[in-house]
């Protein structure tokens, strides 16, 4: 679920109807064009645009569109443009439609369209209005189709709990790839109640139909807490017991989900636990939009006689589970080409430093890849770029550990690796032996949370508008002064980035996050 939702409404019969047709005109334009287009008027407060621009620059901002009290349309929103008149130059490629030009424009740049017919209900989603939607929406901007997370994340809402869609596509993906998944992070962020409802979810005693129930189905899945005496794998896998001379099990494994709090009291994995599976970190958190929900467990179990069929069946894979065949494996990497140079060329880059991965590691790659973009409908799925971004942060860097001295120059090279092509960027961030300022990077992690909160509160301090930086106006195309080079606070903005600089940027962000603990303490790991 999006941090910030911005919604138009619409209440007038013959915007609806309009809406809709376009709605069906554009969704047929996405997927064969990859790209479509149109634009409309949104009544904003001055405070309201600044939180729809950053919620656009964190990359966790949806649009969605109403009539009366159902949702139309669901959208990512990707870039806010308070433009009067003209929509922004670059903009035009994805126009089908005329432009009026007397009119004054909000442009709003999305993509992964999605048609929807489901009740606006905010206080569901854990959502709260800024603002009461306007009246009579005009169009908007659009290009591609949106993964549908609607089911998957409706279930763990209505027991209280909200991940993101690409944070359970990548848990599921990385399940079915592996079999194996750690969940680490902070204390308190879901970790364990994800693992947890997602096993109750596929488990015909906690959530069967009314005729598995009747049948008394055994759990299918096994909760244990590790202790830390644990030195092998009997309370997994069982032992024999001399006293009565019998062998006792426990259940069949197949899948196998960890989840481990990190702080300074948690012994990390070997090397060779990382290698084997995969490790997903949960360490965001955002109270500005925090708000508990009532639990709804008849909502959960509604959904769960819904989808639960069509997961079991996608994770049994035929009877095969998480095994594949040297023929899959070759069809992953073919299908998987068109990253693949970009893969081999990150592995060269780190091989003289002693973390370059192997050929299992390149083959895992694939085949995550190939079902993070192929998930049921249910789940949601990732496009190519996101889910080669969640590989690589979950196979390659979890093994980053140690001092500055052996991690700088990969995490370097790393972050390099992540950025766009073409992307002006300053000269640190491909330039692997520049100096970089310490005070550039942790401004480039605050604008990956928030920029525009972060220039709101310097205005607010100084009573003056602030100045957006060189690399803004290179990117967006906007015309003013150079800023003042006696303005520290410009000056950091003009050596820092932010996530629309990278093709990758999660990887970014935590090489980022791994570089300012190098600089601060001297030290990094990935769990950090």
């Amino acid at each position: 679920m999006a941090k910030f939702v911005l919604v138009a409404a619409m209440s007038k019969h013959e915007d609806i109807e309009r809406w809709q047709r376009w709605l069906k005109h554009a969704h047929k334009y996405a997927q064969e064009k990859k790209k479509a287009s149109s634009w409309f008027n949104l009544g904003l407060r001055e405070e309201l645009r600044r939180k729809v621009e950053t919620a656009c620059k964190s990359g966790e901002a949806e649009l969605w569109i109403k009539a009366h009290k159902q949702v139309l349309m669901k959208a990512k929103l990707l870039e806010a443009r308070f433009a009067p008149v003209r929509q922004p130059e670059e903009w035009k490629e994805f126009a089908i439609f005329e432009v009026d030009p007397k009119r004054a424009i909000t442009w709003l740049l999305f993509d992964d369209i999605q048609p929807a017919n489901e009740p606006y209900e905010p206080s569901r989603f854990g959502l709260r209005e800024l603002q009461k939607p306007r009246q009579r929406a005009f169009g908007v901007l659009v290009s591609g189709q949106l993964p549908n997370f609607k089911q998957l994340a409706g279930y763990f809402r209505a027991h209280g709990f909200h991940f993101t869609g690409e944070q359970f596509a990548a848990f599921y993906a990385a399940l079915k790839t592996k079999g194996f998944v750690i969940l680490s992070g902070l204390s308190g962020t879901g970790k364990t109640k994800l693992a947890q409802l997602f096993a109750e979810l596929l488990c015909p005693k906690c959530n069967g139909s009314q005729q598995e129930q009747q049948s008394k189905p055994e759990c299918t899945h096994l909760f244990l807490s590790v202790r830390p005496d644990w030195r092998d794998g009997k309370a997994l896998l069982g032992y024999y017991n001399p006293l009565t001379n019998r062998y006792k099990s426990t259940p069949l494994v197949r899948f196998l989900i960890g989840t481990v709090n990190i702080d300074e009291t948690t012994y990390m994995f070997s090397p060779k636990v990382l290698d084997r599976a995969f490790t997903l970190e949960f360490r965001d958190v955002d109270f500005s939009d925090y708000s508990p929900t009532a639990v709804n467990y008849d909502a959960a179990r509604k959904i769960a006689e819904q989808i639960r069929d069509a997961i079991l069946n996608d994770l049994r894979n035929g009877g095969k589970f998480c095994g594949v065949t040297k023929r899959e494996v070759n069809d992953a990497l073919n299908a998987f080409q068109k990253h693949r140079e970009k893969l081999v060329s990150l592995g060269k880059a780190l091989q003289p430093y002693d973390l370059h991965f192997g050929y299992r590691v390149v083959d895992e790659i694939a085949l995550f890849v190939r079902n993070a973009t192929n998930l049921p409908e249910s789940i949601g799925k990732l496009d190519d770029d996101t889910a080669l971004d969640y590989a690589v942060l979950m196979k390659v860097l979890p093994k980053f550990h140690g001092p500055r001295q052996k991690l700088e120059r990969p995490l370097r090279e790393v972050l390099s690796w992540a950025a766009k092509e073409n992307a002006q960027v300053p000269k640190w961030v491909k330039t692997p032996n520049e100096t970089v300022p310490l005070d550039a990077i942790v401004q480039s992690l605050r604008n990956w949370e928030s920029l525009k909160q972060a220039t709101g509160d310097q205005k607010q301090r100084s009573g003056a508008e602030p100045k957006s930086s060189e690399w803004e106006r290179q990117s967006e195309g906007e015309q003013g002064a150079p800023p003042s080079n006696q303005q520290q606070g410009e000056k950091r903005q003009n050596d820092a980035v932010s996530p629309k600089h990278f093709r990758y940027p999660r990887i970014a962000k935590k090489a980022l996050q791994m570089l300012r603990q190098l600089y601060e303490t001297g030290f990094a790991s990935f769990a950090g």
